[in-house]
C-alpha cells in the first residue's frame, strides 16, 4: 500500500534538506577558510601547539592558510627558550611553507608532501654551568589535565545512565 501523500513529501523535504547539510556544511568552512575569516582563529592555535611542543614563548607574525592546496605559509616565526634578554632567540625563520597531501580522509591520515625554511636560525647557548638556552618541552600531564574536564564529563554521563530507570 502507498503511503498518504503529504507523509511522502515531508519525507522527500527531510531528505533533501539533510543532503544540503551534508553537502554544503564542508563546503561552507572550506570558504570561511579560504576567505581568511577563521585565519587568526587558526593563527593562535598553531602558535598555541608549537609552544605546547617545543616550551618554549612564540612570536608567529603572520600567517596564511590555503585549504584547497592544503598549504600553510609562516612569516617570521620566533620560538624563544631560556635565553636572557638581548640576545638571538632560540629559533628563527623568515619564511616558512608547509604542503600537505592526504592519505586518507575517513583514516585522518595526512603526510608532509614539501617543507620549506626561508633563512632558519638556531641559536644554541651554552653557559658555563653546562646550562643553554633550549626550551624545556611542557611536561605530558598538562595535556593530560587539558582533557580531563571531557573524561569527568564522560564518566559524569556513564554514572547517570546507569542510574537511569528502565
Amino acid at each position: 500500500m502507498t503511503e498518504p501523500r503529504p507523509k511522502r513529501r515531508i519525507k522527500l523535504w527531510l531528505l533533501a534538506a539533510a543532503a544540503a547539510v551534508v553537502v554544503l556544511l564542508p563546503l561552507g568552512v572550506l570558504g570561511l577558510l579560504w576567505s581568511g575569516w577563521a585565519d587568526d582563529f587558526v593563527r593562535r592555535a598553531v602558535i598555541e601547539q608549537v609552544a605546547n611542543i617545543t616550551g618554549g614563548r612564540v612570536d608567529l607574525e603572520q600567517m596564511e592558510f590555503d585549504p584547497w592546496g592544503l598549504r600553510v605559509t609562516v612569516r617570521n616565526l620566533t620560538v624563544h627558550g631560556r635565553e636572557p634578554d638581548g640576545t638571538p632567540p632560540f629559533f628563527h625563520t623568515d619564511g616558512l611553507e608547509i604542503a600537505l597531501s592526504v592519505d586518507s580522509f575517513w583514516g585522518r591520515r595526512v603526510s608532509l608532501r614539501s617543507l620549506e625554511l626561508t633563512r632558519p636560525a638556531i641559536h644554541l647557548r651554552f653557559e658555563r654551568d653546562g646550562s643553554n638556552n633550549a626550551p624545556l618541552p611542557r611536561p605530558r600531564t598538562q595535556e593530560i589535565e587539558r582533557t580531563a574536564p571531557f573524561l569527568d564529563y564522560a564518566d559524569l554521563m556513564r554514572s547517570l545512565l546507569k542510574e537511569a530507570p528502565a
